[in-house]
């Protein structure tokens, strides 16, 4: 298999190569998220749904605020 072929499969036939970086930065914020979610999902209180989503500048500081600490608990161990 090669990386166009990887690509492809991801992407669809027909992508071209200007949509790449793209698509890296999507998936450097994909595995960054999934790397969030592993560190909480443990320690997290239950999650209720709402109407109202956060504000994005919320879910910012939130982030930024699980970043600082999921580096420390890696620092600690």
């Amino acid at each position: 298999m090669t990386s166009d072929d990887v690509v492809t499969e991801l992407l669809g036939e027909g992508w071209e190569e200007d949509v790449l970086p793209y698509f890296l930065d999507f998936l450097k914020r994909s595995i960054k998220d999934a790397d969030r979610y592993s560190f909480i999902r443990d320690f997290a209180k239950p999650l209720t749904f709402n109407h109202n989503p956060r504000d994005r500048l919320e879910m910012k500081y939130f982030d930024d605020v699980l970043d600082a600490k999921q580096y420390d608990f890696n620092e600690n161990n």
